[in-house]
Parts: structure tokens; C-alpha cells; sequence
């Protein structure tokens, strides 16, 4: 089941903020890095970001999430992370296709380049790659984008 998660309940807060660490530890180790914004963001800045925040649950329990923002007619996703037991379970397609379902606007996202199940996964969604930048920190950071269908 896929619901809005609301970050000023503090029990969806931290559930969502202990999933996140879990999960992007995973990424950390695609990268070789610990150093990402999502390990290095408190708690505190974490519950005031501005996303909106979608989860999915299974049996009661949250595996999946997804954060964005929509900005100029564009959906930004901030955040896209799945329970590490739960890989390969369509979770992450089916909350981008949620998001995709109620609005139609071009769609963007970020993601680290040696993240290849991350980078497969958006270019199998039908995302294109608009550029790959390198950071002061040698990580390699794969843009990509989505327009609306017609």
C-alpha cells in the first residue's frame, strides 16, 4: 500500500529517517563512500526539508519511500530508497509510478554514477541522461530527466 507519509508525526519521521540510513548505506558502498547527503543529514534537518514524502508498506511495515519537490512545473525527486531485504520487489517502480500517476510534468532526478542498479533502474523507467558531472570529492553524479507523456 502506498500512502503519504506525514514528516511532523514523529513516529513516520523516524521510521522514514531510519530507512533512509539503512538503505543508503547500501548506495555508500556502490559509491566507496560514506560521505553522502542522506548518511550526513541529521534528524532534525531531515524532518524540516520541504519534500513530500511517499511510502510503501508492506504488511504494516515501511520499505520503501520516495521525497520530492515540485519546482517550476518540474518533479524533482530528492530521495528514492528501498529496504535492503525488499530489493527487487518493484517497490521503487511502483512509487515513481504513483508520483507519475497524479502528476503530469517533466520528471528529474540525481543519482551516483557507480550507483549502476540506480542508473539501470531510471534508464529502464524510461528516464534519458542528460549529463554526468564530476565533484571536488571524485563521485560522478548521473542526471537524469523524464517528460510527461503526451
Amino acid at each position: 500500500m502506498i500512502r503519504q507519509i506525514d514528516l511532523n508525526n514523529i513516529a513516520q519521521a523516524k521510521a522514514v529517517y531510519e530507512l533512509q540510513q539503512l538503505a543508503y548505506s547500501v548506495e555508500a558502498t556502490y559509491l566507496g563512500t560514506r560521505d553522502i547527503p542522506p548518511l550526513q543529514e541529521t534528524f532534525e534537518a531531515f524532518q524540516t526539508c520541504d519534500e513530500v514524502f511517499i511510502g510503501y508498506e508492506k504488511e504494516g511495515v515501511l520499505v520503501g519511500v520516495l521525497g520530492y519537490c515540485i519546482k517550476d512545473e518540474v518533479i524533482d525527486i530528492h530521495r528514492l530508497f528501498v529496504h535492503p531485504a525488499f530489493f527487487g520487489q518493484q517497490i521503487a517502480r511502483a512509487l515513481l509510478q504513483e508520483v507519475e500517476r497524479h502528476v503530469h510534468r517533466k520528471v528529474v532526478v540525481m543519482t551516483g554514477s557507480q550507483n549502476q542498479p540506480a542508473v539501470r533502474f531510471y534508464l529502464k523507467q524510461g528516464f534519458e541522461l542528460l549529463k554526468v558531472v564530476e565533484t571536488s570529492t571524485n563521485l560522478s553524479l548521473s542526471f537524469f530527466q523524464k517528460k510527461p507523456r503526451d
